[in-house]
C-alpha cells in the first residue's frame, strides 16, 4: 500500500500536515528514485453513509437470504464494482473490487444505488 501525507498548497508550497512521519518515510527512500504524484484530495465516505450500508443494505440482503453480512458484501463487491487483477509470483488472479478506492461523491453513485435498484 501506498503511504500518503495529507498536505495544503499555499502558494505554490506543499505544506505537508505529519511533517514527522513524511521525514521518516522519506528517510527510508535515501538515494532511490522515487515518482511523486500530487492529487486534489477526496472526501473519504462518511462514518453515515458506511453506517447506512451495512445496517439497510447489506442486512436487508442478509436477513433476506440467510447469508452472513460478510459473504453479502464479498458477493456486492464481486457483482458491483470493477474486477482488478493481481499478481503473486506469476500468478495471476481477479479480484473483486475495493471498496476503498469508493469516496464520499461516488460510494451512493457508483455502488449503493446500483444495489439498490
Amino acid at each position: 500500500m501506498t503511504p500518503q501525507f495529507p498536505a495544503v498548497v499555499l502558494q505554490g508550497r506543499i505544506e505537508i500536515h505529519d511533517k514527522k512521519s513524511f521525514r521518516e518515510y522519506m528517510q527510508k527512500l535515501e538515494g532511490q528514485q522515487v515518482d511523486l504524484t500530487v492529487e486534489k484530495w477526496k472526501d473519504q465516505r462518511s462514518v453515515q453513509q458506511n453506517c447506512y450500508y451495512w445496517a439497510v443494505v447489506v442486512k436487508i440482503i442478509s436477513d433476506d437470504t440467510g447469508n452472513d453480512p460478510e459473504t453479502v458484501h464479498e458477493f456486492l463487491k464481486a457483482k458491483f464494482l470493477p474486477k482488478r487483477e493481481t499478481i503473486i509470483k506469476d500468478e495471476k488472479q481477479i479480484l473483486a473490487g475495493c471498496t476503498h478506492d469508493l469516496n464520499k461523491d461516488n460510494f451512493f453513485a457508483d455502488y449503493v444505488d446500483p444495489i439498490r435498484a
